[in-house]
């Protein structure tokens, strides 16, 4: 009888001693999303985001730091199923609301726009608006102009609203996890259009030492708001939200232009430093 209680005492101890290791490991999911993510080398790498989890990392030296690739699309599955895991760059919507809780904002990024070849801008003539702007809505229901998106990526306002309102979706592509992939698509013409940030383009620009003799054009979309936010994740329930806590209180810490912005700015397309400049000047989510 004694034995049996030594057992279960010491199987106990043992449970309460894994459960407390699994507390304090904190799995960073990344996926290639550059210049935000960079897993082409060892992580954190050179994105916006390696920047902030790297400021974070010892700033919450409680947890062991592990990191995963992985595209978003197995990131809503792990938090889906409640595993303790975080992402550091997501934008907020409802959908991940339901399964996610979310950081103060972390990242000031101007917000999308229609990436189109300049030897093609008239296919786009009858979609354009007398501001200049173009709307997106009517663009994506035209089944001859195809671009590509990456799965469960959310885009801006009125991306993302024209995108579920597509009946026919064969002209919208699906990409893979390769970051790369659409803009080398838009370049060779395989691709008509696509909706990234300036700092994307601006980005893959610099991967590229902009050598080549294709020139692009980015035009604003209708009825989107100039800037957009992007959050720190993780999975909801009450270890999520002791990290978010803990990564909020880092952030304030971080002072009205912490480092990852600089970042940001240093990938911006250069035509649009001056405006993503004024707008942040006018709108810093992290002035006190």
């Amino acid at each position: 009888m004694k034995n049996i209680v030594l057992t279960t005492l010491l199987l106990a101890s043992l449970h309460v001693t894994a459960s407390q290791a699994d507390s304090n490991k904190l799995v960073w999911l990344m996926n290639d999303f550059p210049p935000f993510i960079d897993v082409s080398g060892s992580m954190p790498g050179r994105g916006i985001a390696d920047e902030l989890v790297r400021y974070l990392i010892p700033r919450m030296p409680e947890y062991q730091h592990e990191f995963e690739v992985a595209s978003i699309a197995r990131a809503h599955g792990l938090m889906e199923q409640g595993e303790q895991v975080c992402h550091p760059s997501l934008l907020m919507n409802e959908d991940r609301k339901r399964i996610m809780v979310f950081s103060d904002p972390v990242f000031f990024i101007l917000t999308h726009r229609v990436l189109i070849r300049k030897d093609r801008l008239d296919r786009f003539s009858a979609y354009l608006m007398p501001d200049g702007s173009i709307d997106a809505k009517r663009l994506t229901h035209d089944p001859n102009l195809v671009t590509a998106i990456t799965e469960r990526r959310a885009y801006s306002p009125s991306i993302n609203a024209a995108l579920e309102d597509v009946a026919d979706t064969r002209h919208i592509l699906k990409a893979g996890v390769q970051f790369n992939s659409p803009f080398h698509q838009l370049m060779s013409g395989w691709i008509d259009y696509l909706f990234a940030y300036p700092v994307e383009y601006g980005w893959y620009r610099k991967q590229q030492n902009e050598s080549s003799d294709v020139v692009m054009r980015t035009i604003p979309i209708s009825g989107d708001p100039e800037f957009i936010l992007g959050y720190v994740t993780c999975t909801k329930g009450l270890w999520g939200q002791k990290v978010i806590e803990q990564v909020n209180a880092a952030i304030k810490e971080a002072g009205p232009r912490p480092s990852w912005v600089q970042k940001t700015v240093d990938y911006t397309a250069p035509e649009e430093v001056e405006r993503f400049e004024k707008a942040f000047e006018r709108n810093s989510p992290f002035l006190p």
